[in-house]
Formats: C-alpha cells, structure tokens, sequence
C-alpha cells in the first residue's frame, strides 16, 4: 500500500477492499500507475466505486408534537394526535417499520399509542395516535401524570447500510378528571303523534365518563343508581303529557357500553261517549197496559147477557179513559248520552321534553345544561 498515491491510500481504508480479487488483480495494475497524475487516481477511484456497496442509504423519521399536548381520562377528549414524516436518504428504496411505546411514568393504568399505518415505504406519512384509556379489553382511565412516547422506525433488512433505525420522542401529559356521565338519545319518540289520552316510548342511553360506575345498595338499603326526569316540558298547558323511566334508578355498571333506559311518556284523555235510546224501567211497566182495551171489547163480546155486556161495557169505559191517562208515558223514552268530560286532557300540540339524570349522591349529569337531550311528541 505504500506505493499508492494518498487519495488512493484513503480511498482503500474507506472502503475495505481486502478481497482476494482487489489484492491479486487490481493491486498489481495499481501499483503501475502509482506515479501517474493526479486525474488518472481520481478516474480509478471513481470506477472502483461502482463495485462497493453504496454507503449512507437510510431514511429521516420526524414527528410533529402532539395536538393537544395533554387529555383527559378515559373516552372524553382522552385522545390526542402527531404526524410522522418518513423521507428516504442516498437512495433507500426499502420498507420502515413503525412502534411506539409510552414510558416516563410507572402507572397502574398505563396508557396507550397506536401508529397507522405500521409499515410504510419513504416517502410516506403515518399518524400516531395516544389515547387516556389502558389497552384492551378492559380499557380504564389511564393514571394521570406525565408521559413521553417514543416511536421507532426500523428499515427493511438489506434496504440501508450502517444503523437502519430512527427514533423520535413526544411529551405528554393525562390530566386528572372526575368520573361524571352523560345523557343523550339513543331512539327518538315512537310513535311521534298520538291521541289524547295514548302514550309512546323512547329509548335513552346513560354514558359512563372517565370509568363512572355506581349501583349496588345504599347505606339506606335504597338502591344507587341515575336517577331520570324530564327536566322541562314545553309549551306549559294545565294537563302535560307524564314521563316515566324503567329502570329507575338506572344502575351504571358499564364504563364502555351506554345503559340504555326506556322513556315512556303518557297523555291524559277520555274516549268519546255514544249517545244510546232506551226506555225508563217505570214506562216500561206503564206500557203494559196498552193491550188491555182490546181485552175489554173481545170479553164484551163474549158476554151473552145484557145484564153482562152492560158491566162489561162500564168496565170498558174505565179502561179506554185510563189507557188515554197512560198514553203520553207510552212515549217517554230516556235518551241516555255519555258526553266527554272536558277536564283532564293533554291539549293538542307539540311538546318538547329535556331529559336529565341525578345520581344517587346529587351529581347531575354533565350535560344537563344547554346541551341536555330533548325529545318531541305530538298530540293531535
């Protein structure tokens, strides 16, 4: 090697040609040019090149900071995202594989990334997503504190030479929320009109936050649970339409899963009366003398003495004036008539109900404000 011009001496130790093909063929021819100029070292340089594996292929991983840089337990709001960016160098032509692992504190409930897509082929993106909930199947708040994340992105074998691993970290932080719930609509009203004095159903879901669990028995042996009402009922009438929820309390024993409740929702009505013909019990006694005057001429005329047609003639006479007595009781017929009773019914409209929920410790539920459920029914 001592024959050989310096850029050729470097060239070597970079290179670590020591294959018997470069010391019993190129060496030899090598040495013979060791005095040429300048150009003719660079020119061999060069061609040597092409039979060394090219060095430096390899990939960058860069990540954005999460967004946003801290969440809540659980499902609400507990999720947060970065942006990776994977750009090849010197050629890479290969596939990364993307991890990503969440350390920095020693947690019960240790939380949770995701990278997507796992492998990629640069250029590429990928999304790295955090979550506040523990892996599945449990899925719980995770324990708040401070976490660093760190995704690693591994080239393909073969595709890079030297190091084919990059690496990049991101701060964050699961702040610590109170357990709470919600109440929204899982079915609206059906039927969503009715008569007075019918009624419809619904069906809402109590939504556990931040792991809420309460059921069971209280201290007083009643039982714990969310308590449902309508808190508003809209527009004002004198009758309004009656909620009512099964089961009540409703106990929380989910924290992934809403529990569903059944809303049913009744109006106050009478149904209509007929109006029916039928005669008093008194005029149907009095009625049963109408065939005695006929009796009393069919006996006159079987009588076969004078002294008997007189008799039966006076006897008659009595009758006809008191059947003429009875005739106008003969026509006093009763109309009985069952009228509706105007009192006690839901007037027709439309009525809007919101809907909340009250533990059994006096906690309401976190939208029980302006974004509290509402459902409608129409009574027509």
């Amino acid at each position: 090697m001592r024959g050989l011009g310096q850029p050729a001496r470097e060239f070597w130790n970079r290179s670590n040609l020591n294959s018997d093909m470069l010391r019993h063929e190129w060496l030899p021819w090598i040495a013979k040019v060791r005095s040429a100029p300048g150009v003719a070292t660079c020119v061999l340089i060069f061609a040597l090149s092409w039979v060394v594996p090219a060095h430096g292929q390899n990939f960058t991983l860069a990540a954005t900071e999460f967004n946003p840089y801290a969440v809540n337990q659980g499902g609400d709001n507990g999720s947060a995202l970065s942006t990776l960016t994977l750009n090849p160098t010197n050629g890479f032509s290969g596939t990364v594989a993307l991890t990503c692992q969440v350390g920095g504190t020693l947690a019960t409930n240790m939380p949770t990334c995701q990278v997507s897509p796992e492998s990629v082929t640069p250029p590429a993106t990928a999304s790295l997503t955090f979550s506040g909930l523990t892996a599945p199947p449990n899925q719980v708040p995770a324990t708040p504190g401070s976490y660093v994340v760190t995704v690693t992105g591994t080239g393909s074998a073969g595709s890079c030479s030297g190091s084919c691993t990059q690496q990049q970290t991101l701060d964050i932080s699961v702040l610590a929320i109170a357990p709470s719930f919600t109440v929204t609509v899982q079915r609206p009203v059906q039927p969503s009109s009715v008569h007075a004095g019918t009624g419809a159903s619904a069906t809402i879901n109590v939504n556990s936050v931040n792991g809420y669990l309460l059921s069971g028995t209280g201290s007083n042996n009643q039982n714990l649970g969310v308590w449902m009402s309508c808190k508003t009922i809209s527009p004002l009438v004198l009758y309004p339409p009656v909620c009512t929820f099964s089961p009540q309390p409703v106990p929380v024993t989910q924290a992934v899963q809403p529990t569903p409740v059944t809303l049913t929702i009744l109006t106050q009505g009478n149904s209509q009366g007929q109006a029916r013909l039928s005669p008093s019990p008194r005029n149907r006694f009095y009625a049963l003398w109408l065939p005695l005057p006929m009796l009393a001429f069919a006996g006159m005329g079987a009588a076969s003495s004078k002294r008997s047609r007189k008799a039966w003639g006076v006897l008659a006479l009595v009758i006809i004036v008191a059947s003429f007595m009875l005739i106008p009781a003969c026509g006093n017929v009763t109309t009985t008539t069952t009228k509706p009773s105007t009192t006690f019914i839901t007037p027709k409209n439309t009525y809007i109900f919101t809907v909340i929920g009250t533990d059994s410790n006096g906690n309401l539920s976190t939208n029980s404000g302006t974004g509290a459920p509402t459902v409608t029914l129409t009574v027509d």
